[in-house]
């Protein structure tokens, strides 16, 4: 059985806040928050998930 979509998509959330915080958008002088696309690749072996790419 395939993993669950939300799971995939937490297992990548994870990865994302490990990042440093110069790794991560910013909020600007003038209160304005950044936004990029996220995207991870995620492999799942014996039901266990592991990110292994971020972008």
């Amino acid at each position: 059985m395939p993993p669950d979509p939300d799971s995939i998509a937490d297992c990548v959330l994870e990865s994302f806040d490990k990042l440093p915080q110069k790794r991560k958008p910013r909020i600007r002088d003038d209160g304005a928050r950044e936004w990029v696309p996220l995207a991870g690749i995620v492999l799942a072996k014996d039901g266990r998930l592991s990110c292994v790419s971020l972008g």
